[in-house]
């Protein structure tokens, strides 16, 4: 029961409803004054591993915090870092021209790269309660032999992400193969681009398309999105609410427009 809810408010709940959460204080004392306060002991491993799990993604800063030297502390966005020393300024040039890299930032982009049992590749990041609900799949694709499906009628609601490097302040196109073969129903799904900042924390979410309506075969989906400002990261996001249905994912592109 606590392995659920680790997975839920940490994979589920804090990245996807509440992104402007910026710290998490996590008591476990195992012992205080002869009252168990532990929230990771459970009957065996389980809500210990799920918080490793959950905590590992790249959603959650890493260790960055373990040789702070800055007083206060600064928050995840650098907003309030130790200033660096004065250096001298350095001789002016003409700035080098360059042309932006316009090829697709995704890695896998069409599932056709397997993990090493067979499932997800590392590149996307599937809730791990949620293997029976996502799946990768040869029963259809858009190209290649294998897309992603969603399919349930137990009104599950999750997330499924990859993120990539990109540019502050540029402008993306988001695209992907769809198919939807039993209509939603009461519930939906959304593409979407998240700007995250170097600590992986979310700065904005922009919808890209939203559908629950079956289609007529496959069909492409996507729209351009121009990130934050102090972006270093962006996160593609299929978010589903309350899954009723089943449909088909393919073909994801990242790519910068300017």
């Amino acid at each position: 029961m606590k392995a659920s809810w680790v997975h839920q408010i940490l994979g589920q709940l804090l990245p996807q409803r509440f992104p402007q959460v910026r710290a998490l204080v996590w008591f476990d004392e195992k012992n205080t004054n002869g009252n168990d306060y532990s929230l990771l002991q459970d009957q065996g491993p389980l809500s210990r591993d799920a918080f490793r799990t959950e905590i590992n993604a790249p959603y959650y800063a890493s260790s960055s915090y373990g040789n702070l030297e800055a007083s206060p502390i600064p928050p995840p966005d650098g907003a309030a870092t130790a200033q660096p020393p004065a250096v001298a300024a350095p001789t002016l040039s003409a700035p080098a021209v360059s042309t932006p890299d316009r090829s697709n930032l995704l890695q896998d982009p069409s599932f056709e790269q397997a993990g090493d049992d067979g499932g997800w590749s590392s590149a996307w990041v599937v809730p791990s309660w949620m293997m029976s609900v996502v799946q990768r799949t040869n029963a259809t694709a858009a190209t290649g032999s294998y897309s992603m499906s969603h399919s349930s009628r137990a009104g599950e609601s999750y997330g499924v992400y990859q993120a990539a490097p990109v540019v502050g302040g540029a402008t993306y196109q988001v695209s992907a193969a769809l198919r939807v073969d039993d209509a939603l129903q009461f519930g939906n799904a959304v593409l979407e681009l998240q700007s995250l900042n170097g600590f992986g924390g979310v700065m904005e979410t922009k919808p890209i398309a939203t559908w629950q309506a079956a289609t007529d075969g496959w069909t492409t989906i996507g729209g351009t999105v121009r990130v934050a400002s102090r972006a270093e990261m962006a996160r593609v996001q299929v978010r589903v609410t309350s899954l009723r249905g089943t449909f088909y994912l393919d073909d994801f592109s990242l790519t910068r427009s300017e």
